[in-house]
């Protein structure tokens, strides 16, 4: 097993066309969290102090570990690093105490009849091992500890294996040997043991990505650090993006050689400069061997389209052998696409009774999703810009074939893109995800891909204002920004917001600047278009001057007619009446749902005060207060 790991952990696929390099050289921790049922039954996302904490931290004790995170996150460095630590341990290892660790790479396995055929082909080739031979070594070893990674990428692996793997998920297999399972979010399984704990990978913030440099990238050059950082820093769409690890590395690996990537406002916009900075840096890698232009590669990939697209809806796998692409695109332009990093080499291992030519055999994928969305982004504007007129009058029915099995929810980048690429279809996609489950955001950042007539986009800001607006806790920082930049659009355009709703969403307000600070760190300005303020907060350590703070913002709203609380706690009275002064003045109303029964704030006594006009009692707030409390443990 260690000697399978040795080859694991020093080669290393490298990413794009960055150079291999043994993994401890270059892994970096990005943020790491896990969940905890707090009082109140109440689940919350808390830090880990570092990937060790895995095993370590009490909070996550358990033998079942499910580590979630997007692709590129790190999930598979993460399994290498535990794989590395493990074979040569030392000082800080959290695997001491384990005698026997299982890496299997989930994709690489293919038509294995039982989890112990799987653990043999993990070894070396030369292994003597039987599947009996290591059932019965397990058998005899108290310290077991698994690492299934990448269960969510495997389609193709026998009803029998899967059974093996969800049964060792739910403690019914190996219930006294650990085990830890990476997946994709969406892939978490249902069904698994009620002590299983939960762990996420939330990916590179700036102070990673400084120590990534540092470390791999710009060693000792402090200015081509800050070039870098303050490049990402500058640009919300790259900020965003580079929050991948994955991209993060790509991204920094040819900047310090080039200044191509430049700044662009969308999605579409950086993804196509991107791309073609990895042609770049393989042309002037490569120009010495091939007098090749490349040309043609980088520009005609229609093919490569419909490769990607079929892959998505379901019509081919997820890999492909070379011969087969090689067959589809062409040598050169397959070549390519591989040396640049578009595509990856997967080594799958057959079962022990395949030929033993077949065990090496050259299969390739998509080095990640967001590259299969793009080329299948393109396919679906190559189909539409061929319809012509008749997808203007039959758009939806156009949609529905060929996005039917291509869900926003699973590939938002894919509907970004076309929008992106062809900004006339736009509407017609709009038109389409609308009324889907999460369908609003999915609106926005589509609606901030277009660089088309500004005609359409506020036709579109104008409907979309005239429902409310969310702004959530939870939402990515590049979805809270996509929504301030609608605000701001609004706000400029004289376009009325109907009803601006703020979940959990508030860190503190800044009153010198009008500015309310979210907990994401974006800033939501002064709206002179706003009409109505919700605000939704569990948290009851919101004091009087918090309060008075908020009061202020909402005073600076132009046009505001209300601002409404719910699900938290407020004072009977407020003692300070001065802030509330300007909101009387402008007769804003400041409502109060603390539970079934809504009040309303008297801005002259700073009394709550029924609909009717009657004041609350000591004895009325008392019974909410204990109602809310119930409803909402947490408070």
């Amino acid at each position: 097993v260690e000697e399978a790991y040795h080859s694991l952990y020093v080669h290393p696929h490298p990413i794009a066309s960055v150079n291999a390099k043994a993994v401890n050289n270059v892994f970096i921790e990005g943020g790491i969290e896990c969940l905890v049922n707090k009082s109140g039954n109440v689940e919350k996302w808390e830090p880990l102090e570092n990937y060790r904490s895995i095993r370590l931290d009490p909070r996550v004790k358990s033998n079942r570990r499910i580590i979630e995170a997007a692709p590129g996150c790190g999930k598979t460095a993460l399994t290498v690093q535990l794989a590395r630590d493990w074979s040569i341990g030392g000082p800080g290892s959290s695997l001491d105490d384990v005698k026997v660790l299982i890496v299997i790479k989930i994709c690489e396995l293919v038509g294995l009849s039982s989890i112990y055929e799987c653990i043999k082909q993990s070894l070396q080739s030369d292994s003597k091992l039987t599947a009996n031979d290591i059932k019965e070594v397990l058998r005899q070893t108290s310290s077991v500890l698994f690492v299934l990674d990448g269960v969510d990428e495997y389609l193709d692996y026998g009803s029998k294996v899967k059974t093996d793997i969800l049964a060792i998920v739910e403690k019914e297999m190996f219930p006294h040997f650990e085990v830890v399972l990476t997946t994709r979010p969406p892939n978490v399984p249902e069904r698994y043991s009620k002590d299983v704990k939960r762990i996420r990978l939330t990916g590179f913030d700036r102070l990673t990505q400084d120590k990534y440099l540092r470390k791999v990238v710009t060693k000792d050059d402090d200015d081509a650090t800050e070039r870098i950082k303050e490049s990402i820093q500058d640009d919300p769409i790259l900020g965003d993006l580079c929050r991948v690890p994955f991209f993060f590395i790509i991204y920094a690996h040819i900047t310090h050689d080039n200044e191509m990537l430049k700044r662009y406002t969308t999605m579409t916009g950086y993804f196509r400069n991107m791309i073609s900075c990895f042609h770049d840096h393989f042309k002037r890698k490569f120009h010495k061997h091939n007098q090749h232009t490349h040309a043609d590669e980088e520009s005609n990939h229609t093919k490569l389209n419909e490769v990607a697209y079929e892959s998505l809806v379901g019509y081919s796998t997820e890999s492909w052998t070379s011969n087969y692409l090689c067959k589809i695109l062409g040598n050169e332009f397959f070549d390519q696409y591989l040396r640049i990093g578009i595509f990856v080499e997967v080594l799958e291992k057959k079962s022990a009774g395949a030929k033993l030519a077949s065990i090496g055999s050259r299969k390739v994928r998509f080095n990640h999703n967001l590259f299969c969305e793009w080329y299948a982004a393109n396919y679906v504007v190559d189909v539409i810009a061929k319809l012509g007129s008749k997808f203007e009058t039959s758009s939806d029915e156009y949609l529905i074939e060929l996005l039917e099995d291509v869900y926003p929810s699973d590939y938002q980048h894919l509907y970004r893109f076309v929008c992106g690429i062809y900004p006339e279809v736009a509407k017609h996609i709009i038109h389409y995800i609308r009324g889907m489950e999460g369908s609003e955001e999915f609106t926005i950042l589509c609606l901030l891909e277009q660089i088309g007539s500004s005609h359409a986009v506020m036709e579109t800001v104008k409907e979309l204002c005239s429902k409310p607006i969310h702004l959530s806790h939870v939402d990515s920082k590049l979805l809270q920004r996509s929504t301030l930049h609608i605000l701001a659009i609004a706000s400029h355009h004289k376009v009325t917001v109907s009803r601006l709703m703020l979940h959990e969403a508030i860190d503190l307000v800044d009153v010198s600047r009008n500015e309310i600070v979210l907990t994401s760190g974006l800033r939501l300005s002064s709206q002179t278009t706003l009409g109505q303020l919700w605000i939704e907060m569990t948290a009851n350590d919101w004091t009087e001057k918090n309060l008075q703070d908020l009061f202020i913002y909402a005073a600076s709203c132009e046009n505001l007619s209300s601002v409404a609380f719910s699900f938290c706690l407020m004072p009977r009275r407020f003692s300070d009446v001065s802030s509330l002064s300007t909101l009387h003045e402008k007769k804003v109303q400041v409502l109060w749902y603390p539970s079934l029964v809504s009040f309303r704030l008297n801005l002259q006594t700073g009394f709550w005060e029924h609909t009717s006009g009657t004041q609350m009692t000591d004895e009325e707030l008392e019974r909410e207060i204990t109602m809310c409390k119930e409803m909402y443990p947490s408070l």
